[in-house]
């Protein structure tokens, strides 16, 4: 088949997909994948390196990092998961609508089937537009109602309150988001949608749910066209990249240290990212490598049980780690406990409330901290507490274990082909 993919966002929700396109690549398939980087990266290598065509749509995100960290300091203020979305889509997603109605009309004109990040309202007018059959990709359990959880931030209530806090997320939902959609679909000439949850983020044909079944259990009332596939990894294949010397000594040279990185979300505040990590490191009288871009910060003394890294592969690094604190992003948090790692979680917003707590349900973190409330000295306690803590590392083991035993693309691919086959 000649399958195209489209996605939007930063690394977690992009290289989600270029995985997916390797695994349909390596099956047979002809694919192509539409890219809009938020953070205008290049992922021609991995397209490259896996056998299929990237194009990249929209490339005029030119906020400077003043204006990022004014942007993700208001978000990160919001209780409201809704409220941090929508700030997030004004400034990263609206402007880039135009091009990705363009992107998603070419993909359903040139391709038998398409399959699209759930946030990518464009695949499903064009896929109405062009009368094919298109499935979606989330990358989070809990975008999808069910009686049997509750909404990302919600206490668990009950089956029967938790559908009550759905219908109410879903009109909410809609008074965000519904105005700028229907505006979107008019320009396609399909009808309106009355329901953002059920009619724009999950697709009735097939919507993948890419997170490890070991991290949650499937909902009873979920119907077929919702499948958990697994964590959509990347495989070691396609990057090619060699630990950097000091990087490899300073693992070499003592205990396994703690692994600091939040995500994308690092370069938003630096100075302060660095000053809380570095000064916990030491509370919690650990070794830490941490990631940051380090040649923007100064005055920060070399510290010998501290290594200092930019962007890099985890995957190589994290095997060989005690613990990961991170921000909870999907990408971050499963590729963490794939390694067997326990996890110490500083969420900031949107789904990463949800990852905090269903890592501390299952037992392979503490309790979740928060960005605006964080400190050194709650931070360092927490890592001390995770490291000390031997049934937290002993399931952490237990969940990584079970965790290799999947194969997220593998299952993907069969179910876009079972579900999917034009």
């Amino acid at each position: 088949m000649k399958i195209g993919l489209q996605t939007w966002g930063s690394d977690g929700d992009i290289r989600p997909f270029c995985a997916l396109a390797g695994g349909l690549s390596g099956a047979g398939h002809e694919v192509t994948l539409a890219v809009t980087s938020v953070d205008g990266k290049d992922y021609s290598d991995l397209a490259a390196a896996m056998g299929f065509e990237v194009i990249h749509v929209y490339d005029k995100f030119s906020l400077t990092d003043d204006e990022q960290h004014s942007i993700f300091t208001a978000i990160s203020r919001q209780k409201n998961p809704l409220t941090q979305v929508s700030l997030l889509f004004k400034h990263f997603f609206d402007p880039a609508i135009p091009d990705m109605m363009a992107a998603s009309d070419r993909l359903f004109s040139e391709n038998d089937v398409i399959v699209g990040h759930f946030f990518v309202h464009t695949v499903s007018a064009a896929a109405m537009k062009h009368g094919k059959p298109y499935g979606l990709v989330t990358l989070c359990p809990v975008t999808v109602p069910s009686r049997y959880m509750s909404p990302a931030g919600l206490p668990g209530l009950g089956p029967w309150l938790n559908a009550l806090l759905w219908k109410i997320a879903g009109k909410v939902s809609y008074y965000y988001f519904g105005r700028k959609i229907n505006e979107t679909r008019a320009r396609y000439g399909v009808e309106p949608i009355r329901d953002v949850m059920t009619e724009l983020w999950t697709s009735r044909t097939l919507t993948l749910v890419a997170s490890s079944p070991a991290l949650f259990n499937r909902p009873p009332d979920w119907g077929d066209h919702l499948e958990p596939c697994g964590f959509l990894n990347m495989p070691e294949r396609a990057e090619k990249w060699k630990m950097p010397d000091n990087l490899e000594n300073f693992l070499e040279a003592g205990d396994k240290p703690v692994y600091m990185t939040f995500g994308s979300l690092t370069p938003v505040d630096v100075e302060s990212y660095v000053k809380l990590t570095t000064e916990a490191t030491e509370l919690a009288g650990c070794r830490a490598i941490i990631q940051a871009d380090w040649d923007s910060v100064s005055n920060i003394p070399d510290n010998p049980n501290i290594c200092r890294i930019g962007k890099n592969p985890h995957r190589q690094v994290f095997f060989r780690c005690a613990a990961v604190v991170h921000h909870g992003g999907a990408g971050t948090t499963q590729s963490s406990t794939l390694a067997g790692l326990p996890s110490i979680v500083v969420e900031h917003a949107f789904d990463q409330i949800y990852w905090a707590q269903a890592l501390q349900k299952l037992g392979i973190a503490g309790a979740p901290l928060h960005r605006k409330s964080v400190t050194p000295r709650k931070l360092g306690a927490a890592i001390r507490h995770v490291l000390n803590t031997p049934s937290i590392n002993a399931k952490a083991r237990a969940v990584g274990d079970a965790m290799r035993k999947e194969n997220g693309v593998g299952r993907a691919v069969e179910l876009i082909e079972e579900k999917l086959h034009g």
